[in-house]
C-alpha cells in the first residue's frame, strides 16, 4: 500500500512541475530533480526507477540521469554494484537502457541516488558531493553479494 501512495506522490509531483515550464519558450531550461532518497530496498528504487522511464518515454526530448553518492561509510565496490543493478532492472523491464546515463557522484553523509529528468538543450545536473576521500571508511566485504536492484 505503500507503494501506491509513494508512486501518486512521485507521479503528482512529476506532473506539476511540468506543468509550470509550459509554453515557457524563452525561460531557461533547466534539469529537474524528480527523487532523491536513500536507498532502503528495492521497492522504493522500482517505483521511482519506473516513474523516470515513463517520463522519458512520454518525452522524446528528455534524458534521464541517476546520480549515485556513496555514504560516509562505503563498501568497496559499491557504486559499482549500484550501477550493474540499475542495468539489470532496466534490463529486467526491458527499458532502452541508452536514455539514462548513471554517474557516480562522489560522497556524502549517507549514500544516497538521485534521479533527474533533463531537456534537450540543458545542462546535465551538477554533481554536489559533501564529503571528499579523507572523510570516508571504506570497508571491505569478507564475501562479494550480488544482489539485484530490485530485491530487498
Amino acid at each position: 500500500m505503500r507503494i501506491v501512495a509513494l508512486a501518486i506522490l512521485v507521479f503528482a509531483s512529476i506532473a506539476d512541475v511540468y506543468g509550470q515550464n509550459k509554453g515557457q519558450a524563452n525561460r531557461k531550461v533547466d534539469s529537474s530533480l524528480i527523487a532523491s532518497f536513500h536507498w532502503h530496498g528495492g521497492d522504493q528504487a522500482n517505483v521511482l526507477l519506473d516513474s523516470l522511464m515513463i517520463n522519458i518515454y512520454n518525452n522524446p526530448a528528455i534524458r534521464g540521469y541517476i546520480v549515485i553518492y556513496c555514504g560516509k561509510r562505503c563498501f568497496y565496490g559499491e557504486p559499482e554494484a549500484h550501477v550493474v543493478g540499475i542495468q539489470q532492472a532496466l534490463a529486467l523491464r526491458k527499458y532502452k537502457a541508452d536514455l539514462i546515463s548513471i554517474v557516480f557522484g562522489g560522497f556524502r553523509e549517507e549514500a544516497t541516488t538521485e534521479y533527474w529528468l533533463v531537456p534537450d538543450k540543458a545542462c546535465p545536473p551538477e554533481i554536489h558531493p559533501t564529503l571528499g576521500t579523507d572523510k570516508i571508511t571504506f570497508v571491505r566485504s569478507r564475501k562479494k553479494v550480488l544482489r539485484p536492484y530490485w530485491c530487498c
